[in-house]
């Protein structure tokens, strides 16, 4: 059995260099949206209810209550273009990088948050761009749910596929976050299609509640993402 331990760990591969620099480019994304929404957050002009209003919201060129929102809004469109910029990186590694694993379907959720951040930096009150703002805010959320979940999946499958199927600590961790991750994407999907084609308050307090679980859920397992599955 040892012998076989140390064969098993003698044959494994080294990350590849270039896994590192994406794996330290997606988790740049995580603090990246944490400081754009605290500091937007900040220079809100009113009361900002985090579970009840939507992030956009802060990027909005008036609050609520229609007072300037100017400082805010710069904020968030600067800082949903940058993690749009991350992904655009992201994205031509995984495309030109053939030996990374999947390159091309990871490639193509990166596309949808490249999109989805540029679009989500125009500000949620456009007067003639507003639809482009919603149809980006559901790419770039939608988008980093898939691609997390894809990576949870892959890391979970390598680390406990059958031969090594035993129930340890870390199994059930690893298939904790990996519900988790699925568990916010789905509630998010729901609730948000659902908010589209009806205008009830219950359904509008759901959809913007789960927006934040799915950020947050996003946001906390992305640093626990492998090297191998990058």
């Amino acid at each position: 059995m040892k012998a076989a331990n140390i064969v098993e760990k003698d044959t494994k591969k080294e990350p590849l260099p270039i896994q590192r620099v994406l794996k330290g480019l997606i988790i740049t994304v995580a603090p990246t949206l944490a400081l754009t929404i605290i500091l937007a957050w900040i220079f809100y002009p009113e009361r900002y209810y985090f579970f009840r209003d939507y992030v956009s919201r802060l990027g909005a060129y008036y609050s609520t209550n229609s007072l300037p929102n100017l400082t805010s809004s710069i904020i968030f469109t600067v800082g949903f273009s940058f993690c749009g910029f991350l992904f655009l990186i992201i994205m031509i590694i995984y495309f030109i990088k053939r030996e990374l694993a999947f390159n091309y379907m990871k490639g193509a959720f990166c596309l949808l948050m490249v999109a989805g951040g540029a679009l989500t930096s125009i500000p949620q009150d456009h007067p003639t761009l507003r639809i482009l703002h919603g149809i980006g805010a559901a790419l770039f959320i939608g988008g980093f749910g898939v691609l997390n979940f894809t990576l949870q999946m892959m890391r979970f499958t390598r680390r406990h596929r059958p031969k090594k199927f035993e129930k340890t600590k870390n199994f059930y961790w690893d298939l904790t976050i990996t519900i988790f991750v699925f568990i916010a994407l789905f509630i998010f999907a729901i609730f948000y299609s659902l908010k589209v084609i009806t205008s009830s308050p219950v359904l509008q307090i759901l959809a913007q509640s789960s927006q934040k679980f799915i950020l947050i859920i996003d946001c906390i397992a992305i640093f626990f993402i492998d090297l191998d599955d990058m």
